[in-house]
């Protein structure tokens, strides 16, 4: 059972997503458990990787990736903040073991299916228990969201087309969902129905700050068209990522499609080491912490209607950093029962979208802007 003044466990805490969250905790004076399967290896990273540890009020527990052992370290938490992935193969014993202890729910994951999936199975019990289950509180989807609800302000807005477009170095986590997610089914939002991507789709992406085009790829759809499919709003949402190193993005379509062949029948463990062996060639090593003048973000979403067009973008930096921040700032809002919403929610329902907006603009993360 976790000490009853740690409302909040990291779980995955030796990873770099992790980390960067344990940091923004310690920035708001908010206690945690730092958890994961090798507690060595957490004390090591946190001690070479966490600025302002001397600063933390926290404990280090390493447990078994069990629903029981989980379910037990979580007892008496606020909030589990779950960085471990890819989700789809990992999160039932995490989820479960949250609606078993009691506690809120949210994660960093960009899993459309996973998702999808998290929502049918848990969606209700979390609701019925006044849980709070949120995927995908992070960057990419977070800021995304905000774009789309400043241009739904506008009203008389039907139609979302949303792209973000970091300039980022993925993890070796992010390295393995990234071609987990580009070889599950993607959907997106047209007439209220769920369409499915094909694999290989891409588009060009115009967005601002750019004055040429970069290749947009469904990136397993991303939840933003999931949190409009019963909104009365939106009829039609779409929703590409787009890394400016067009090389990279390019060889990634050729890659998901050599990837679906390559794992096409195998078991379930065979396909994970396929993955896991892709990731590690594409980032061998954890990533250098996040430069501004680098690490540069932008996320545009431009809303149409039958005689309207308005547009919303949001500038920023140091992506993981931000996904941080936001894991932090929406563990903050569970511990005092400021939330709005309960069950399946993204974070903009849960704490509203200009509430989250306005404190990654004071932590000086992004800013925006709308042309209406």
């Amino acid at each position: 059972m976790i000490s009853p003044n740690k409302p909040v466990v990291v779980y995955g805490a030796s990873g770099y997503t992790g980390m960067l969250i344990i940091e923004q905790l310690i920035e708001l004076s908010i206690p945690f458990i730092a958890a994961g399967r090798n507690a060595e290896k957490i004390k090591a990273n946190m001690a070479e990787r966490v600025a302002g540890l001397e600063n933390g009020d926290y404990e280090i527990v390493q447990v078994e990736h069990t629903v029981e052992a989980l379910t037990d370290l979580f007892t008496g938490a606020r909030v589990v903040c779950n960085t471990v992935g890819p989700f789809l193969k990992y999160y039932r014993e995490v989820v479960q073991a949250c609606l078993n202890a009691g506690c809120h729910y949210q994660d960093t994951t960009g899993e459309q299916a996973y998702s999808l999936q998290v929502e049918q199975e848990f969606g209700e019990a979390f609701a019925s228990k006044e849980l709070v289950l949120a995927p995908a509180t992070s960057y990419m989807y977070v800021p995304l969201h905000i774009a789309a609800e400043l241009c739904l302000e506008q009203g008389d807005i039907d139609t979302l087309e949303c792209a973000s477009v970091p300039t980022v170095i993925p993890t070796v986590g992010s390295a393995n969902t990234i071609m987990m997610v580009l070889l599950e089914k993607a959907l997106y939002l047209e007439d209220n129905q769920f369409v499915e991507w094909n694999l290989g789709d891409s588009r060009e992406v115009v967005t601002p700050g750019f004055a040429t085009t970069n290749l947009g790829l469904p990136w397993g759809g991303t939840q933003i068209p999931q949190y409009y499919k019963n909104d009365h709003r939106v009829r039609n949402c779409s929703a590409l990522v787009g890394f400016p190193d067009r090389e990279l993005m390019s060889g990634l379509v050729q890659q998901a499609i050599l990837m679906k062949e390559k794992v096409e029948g195998k078991s379930p463990e065979d396909r994970a080491a396929i993955l896991d062996e892709f990731a590690r060639g594409l980032t061998p090593t954890m990533p250098p912490r996040e430069k501004s003048t680098v690490n540069r973000n932008i996320d545009h979403v431009v809303g149409r209607g039958n005689l309207k067009e308005v547009s919303a973008t949001l500038i920023g930096i140091y992506p993981y950093i931000t996904t941080g921040a936001i894991q932090a700032y929406c563990a903050r809002r569970l511990i005092a029962n400021s939330h709005n919403r309960v069950g399946f929610t993204s974070a903009c329902e849960a704490y509203g979208h200009r509430e989250i907006l306005n404190f990654l603009e004071d932590r000086g993360l992004v800013s925006h802007r709308i042309n209406a």
